[in-house]
């Protein structure tokens, strides 16, 4: 069925997964009253939840049989390692939730356009909340009393999946011709290189105004402010350039670096962190 077994796709899915598993890993330690070795416990749990992911996008580019069997494999695995050393019900949910999420938004970006763009924001915010609900049960908290919707989630939540949105619509615009010879469907062929570019800057935009909230010192608010003022003009020289397709490769990489900043500068800002306990 379709092509082949390829290292690369894998070392691909692999990076792709250990990347991500950053995001459930920045609302653990933003929001876990003291950093436990219950950590490696959810680090495992998230890592195999989005390799399982990472694995169906390999899928549904190569054709591979292969890959989709290490998906599912991956995420049978995770729930039974949830089940054996967390037991949480509710991140068990979440887990579940979380890459049928994903399957769905695999099979809708290939039929018509926009909803996968919805998809892919609401599924950051499920990998997002991986790492809250994980705090719930390590905390002990009672889940009916617990707050998910208040601005100290909401916002850091909204950062985290609005950048990944942007993110993804920077990707359409790099696949455009591979999303061509698969018969998928692509905003930026659609709309226009430079439309979707704006689309992706507005999502920027928008993710950055909700981390400048999520700060509360007001040096860690100048450089965030400086940061954000260094990506626009980034932007803007990007957009006035010819050659933005050829330079869009490089413009990942950097906004990618300026995300793990932000999320650093959120970190210790916040003061979180206290020292780890067994």
């Amino acid at each position: 069925m379709g092509e082949k077994f390829e290292f690369n796709s894998l070392r691909k899915s692999i990076f792709q997964a250990l990347f991500i598993t950053g995001i459930p890993l920045f609302a653990y330690i933003n929001f876990i009253d003291n950093i436990k070795f219950d950590v490696f416990s959810f680090f495992v749990s998230v890592f195999l939840c989005v390799f399982s992911v990472a694995n169906m996008n390999v899928f549904f580019e190569r054709k591979a049989l292969f890959y989709i069997v290490l998906s599912v494999v991956s995420f049978l695995s995770g729930l039974f390692y949830v089940y054996i050393f967390k037991n949480n019900s509710l991140f068990f949910f979440a887990y579940i939730l979380t890459y049928f999420n994903w399957g769905l938004y695999y099979i809708i970006r290939r039929v018509i356009l926009f909803p996968d763009i919805l998809l892919h924001f609401t599924g950051g915010i499920l990998i997002f909340y991986l790492g809250i609900i994980w705090v719930i049960g390590q905390q002990g908290e009672q889940i009916m009393k617990f707050d998910f919707f208040d601005h100290k989630k909401i916002l850091p939540s909204f950062f985290v999946s609005f950048a990944f949105t942007a993110g993804y619509i920077i990707d359409l615009i790099d696949d455009m011709e591979e999303d061509r010879k698969m018969g998928q469907k692509n905003l930026a062929e659609k709309i226009d290189v430079k439309l979707t570019f704006l689309l992706s800057s507005l999502m920027f935009l928008i993710s950055y105004v909700n981390g400048f909230f999520v700060i509360n010192q007001f040096i860690s608010r100048v450089i965030f402010v400086f940061l954000f003022l260094i990506h626009f003009s980034i932007a803007t020289i990007l957009f006035l350039n010819n050659r933005i397709l050829k330079l869009i490769p490089k413009y990942r990489n950097f906004y990618r670096f300026l995300f793990v900043i932000y999320c650093f500068l959120i970190t210790f800002d916040n003061r979180k962190i206290n020292l780890f306990t067994i």
